[in-house]
């Protein structure tokens, strides 16, 4: 099937502008959580809003053309740690993994409240527009992203946005486009079901705000990101707009929530359908100048959103070739930009799969892919064994003949440790190993390796290396008693049983931290003391463990040495708590290097 270039190239660019136009639209409304009558600009801009939605798409185009193929997970989270300085909510979560060895699909899985957020949703019109008219390839190409810093309804978001539109490039039906895009994601997940109800609830020819009512009754969450509640608004506001890209959008800014990225969508979306419809009024006030947040860093942009859609066209029909799609474009022009990327890293376009149940990380990619599936819990117990499965497949042309020494920390165990190794090409083995921590009795370490040393038969040898985390050690004893128990926490959050309780840790802060924030939430009622001082308290009526936008959180200066946190849960059904450390600037970025134990509380004679 063919699209022709000068088709794809206006839809391409009416994509990103409608893109801009709708993030600049709605910027002012994030987050708020009322309705409002929108129709333009207010305030109306200067220039483009710079915003995450468009940032984090030039991010991993550059990724594309650095790396080349076959899109993957791998390096698109490396990406985080090196342009990307910015931490809110799962951002955060997965930029913290990463740093500890859990990278993806692990890193947006683990210790995770935010997975289900919009910050994969937002960044799908990049696969879309590299993969036109392909559906199934480009969902396909957003599940690598989305991964990183999500899991189920996170990364579906991003797949049905992503198959919505890229048919849209050759579909304008609604329908149709809203039916391939469900197709492409879980029907068991929460997304699914509040897109479902919105397409019923409209069938039934409900009133726009009496539908919002019902969304937001049917799907409730504390978190104005979630992605079912603002992808069930986009789809609200598309259904709405009768295909007028004005009332689109601001039927969008209307709903609330997160607007910015809401609008934004909706945005690129009518622009892909009606590349026409975007009135002049919408685009003079803020040009076609690229404006990246100051976040992030060590980019090679372009100028322009013009000049980012020449790279892409140029990219697009490599894309194609290199994943066999059955898509094409015809009569590209000679005078058309020509971008050229590196060799493949595989020379079949192999997408690495994983179960999306599964706790497992992708480690390295060539010569030999690794992969590391935890155990469900993720972190270990001192002293209790666990199961993990490794996994390597041979993406080359070649067979593999050689060694694999596992290594792990000084008093921890592994076994087998070392195997034999004959792969041949485009097969995948698993070899089965547990690994027992040591006692790890004075702290837990924040990171633990383990090292995989493969030795080619030439004597080719090279080192890859993940990380395993711990639990985190707590004292409890319920208010009606005097006796303590060990808890083992596998998260930065635990399971609170009914009735109140009083928990105690000690942690250790790196060194030259200096002010820090610290959050103390959770579903009922709670204060807590750092070193006998109070230093915050929550009323347990919205839980949003963030740093930069939940109101419990406090500021206070690190003291060296081990500091005991005291938290007293008031009395209430069965529910939850979380604990976390973040620096103090901006969104608050995880502090690496906490360790905890229990040993200094023995002191205290708990």
């Amino acid at each position: 099937m063919t699209l022709s270039y000068t088709t794809y190239h206006n839809k391409l660019r009416s994509c990103f502008l409608g893109k801009t136009v709708g993030g600049t639209l709605g910027m002012p409304y994030e987050g708020n959580l009322d309705t409002r009558a929108v129709t333009f600009y207010d305030p109306v801009p200067t220039r483009m809003v710079p915003n995450d939605d468009l940032d984090l798409q030039v991010v991993n185009l550059e990724t594309l053309l650095r790396y080349g193929f076959p899109v993957n997970r791998r390096h698109l989270g490396d990406l985080w740690r090196r342009h990307i300085l910015d931490f809110p909510d799962e951002y955060g979560v997965a930029q913290h993994n990463t740093l500890a060895g859990l990278y993806a699909p692990l890193s947006g899985r683990y210790n995770n409240k935010f997975h289900g957020g919009m910050g994969a949703a937002i960044r799908s019109e990049l696969w879309a527009c590299l993969a036109p008219g392909d559906p199934n390839l480009a969902a396909a190409l957003a599940r690598e992203d989305a991964c990183t810093d999500h899991t189920e309804d996170g990364i579906d978001a991003a797949m049905f946005l992503a198959a919505v539109e890229s048919l849209a490039f050759v579909e304008r039906d609604l329908a149709a486009l809203v039916h391939t895009g469900m197709s492409c994601i879980s029907p068991e997940g929460r997304l699914y079901r509040a897109l479902q109800s919105v397409l019923d609830w409209w069938d039934q020819s409900l009133d726009t705000l009496k539908i919002r009512e019902l969304i937001l009754s049917t799907y409730p969450s504390d978190n104005w990101t979630d992605v079912s509640i603002n992808l069930a608004f986009i789809l609200l506001a598309w259904l709405a707009g009768e295909q007028d890209f004005s009332k689109a959008i601001c039927t969008a800014a209307g709903l609330g929530y997160d607007t910015d990225c809401t609008c934004a969508t909706l945005g690129a979306i009518m622009g892909i359908l009606y590349p026409d419809g975007i009135e002049r009024r919408w685009l003079e006030p803020i040009g076609e100048d690229l404006v990246l947040s100051d976040c992030i860093v060590g980019i090679h942009e372009p100028n322009s959103i013009s000049s980012f859609c020449e790279i892409i066209a140029s990219l697009c029909p490599q894309t194609l070739r290199y994943y066999h799609s059955f898509m094409q474009l015809a009569d590209i022009p000679e005078t058309a930009q020509k971008v050229s990327l590196p060799a493949p890293w595989s020379p079949s376009p192999c997408v690495i799969e994983w179960d999306r149940d599964s706790a497992e990380s992708l480690v390295a990619l060539s010569p030999l892919a690794i992969l590391l599936q935890y155990p469900s819990t993720v972190a270990l117990q001192p002293n209790v064994p666990g199961d993990f499965t490794v996994k390597l497949r041979n993406s080359s042309p070649s067979a593999f003949d050689g060694t694999l020494c596992l290594r792990v920390p000084l008093g921890w165990k592994i076994t087998p440790s070392t195997f034999s190794l004959h792969i041949r090409p485009l097969e995948e083995v698993t070899l089965p190993v547990v690994i027992t921590p040591g006692p790890c009795t004075k702290r837990r370490p924040n990171y633990n390796p383990i090292l995989f040393v493969l030795e080619r038969s030439d004597g080719f040898r090279w080192q890859e290396e993940a990380g395993l985390v711990l639990t985190i050690p707590w004292m409890r004893k319920a208010e009606s008693s005097n006796d303590w128990e060990a808890i083992e926490a596998a998260q930065n959050f635990q399971i609170v049983p009914r009735g109140a309780y009083h928990y105690r840790t000690a942690v250790k802060f790196p060194s030259g931290k200096g002010l820090c924030r610290m959050t103390v939430q959770g579903t009922r009622k709670l204060t807590a003391s750092l070193n006998g001082t109070p230093i915050l308290s929550h009323d347990g009526l919205v839980y949003v463990p963030a740093f930069h936008r939940s109101a419990p959180v406090a500021a206070f200066t690190m003291k060296s040495g081990w500091n005991i946190l005291d938290i007293a849960v008031e009395d209430g059904d069965a529910g939850e708590i979380f604990v976390g450390f973040a620096s103090i600037a901006g969104c608050g970025e995880w502090i690496n290097g906490c360790e905890w134990s229990t040993a200094p509380l023995e002191v205290d004679g708990v």
